[in-house]
């Protein structure tokens, strides 16, 4: 199989064909129809000029399709190692989803569980300034069972 050479593979490469780009499979059929009908003028003695202008011709479509068949092989690769780059991405994207999801999910519990002991505490608080005033108007009115003893005693 013939090889393309370096500046063809690098036009290739950095620029994508489309329709009837090179390498493209329209080019490929225009190519082989364009082989077919030079080998039906040289079988048929159609072409004008001798047996060797008519061999060059032939072999000049011959070449003209292994060119296109190469750069069509070539935008294939590249069509393939494209699919497994977003294939790769893709799985990339599903697994970092689902560490997003199971985090998302964690720390929403998180939260349940924080509002829950704020909530509490709140509640506690709430509770301790309920009985801290309670004890203080207790203290004010009813003096300590020390003091009164000793009032009672005297």
């Amino acid at each position: 199989m013939a090889h393309l050479d370096n500046t063809t593979l690098r036009g290739r490469i950095l620029t994508s064909g489309a329709g009837n780009a090179r390498g493209s499979l329209t080019k490929v059929a225009s190519q082989y129809r364009e082989f077919i009908h030079q080998l039906m003028r040289t079988k048929s003695g159609i072409d004008d000029g001798s047996a060797d202008n008519a061999a060059a011709a032939t072999s000049a479509a011959a070449t003209k399709i292994k060119t296109e068949l190469l750069l069509h092989d070539l935008e294939i690769r590249k069509s393939i190692l494209s699919s497994q780059a977003y294939s790769g991405n893709s799985s990339t994207y599903n697994a970092t989803l689902s560490q997003m999801q199971s985090s998302l999910s964690s720390i929403q519990h998180d939260i349940e569980t924080l509002t829950s002991t704020l909530i509490q505490q709140r509640q506690v608080h709430s509770r301790c300034k309920e009985y801290n005033a309670l004890a203080k108007i207790a203290n004010e009115q009813h003096p300590p069972i020390h003091k009164t003893k000793s009032e009672l005693e005297q």
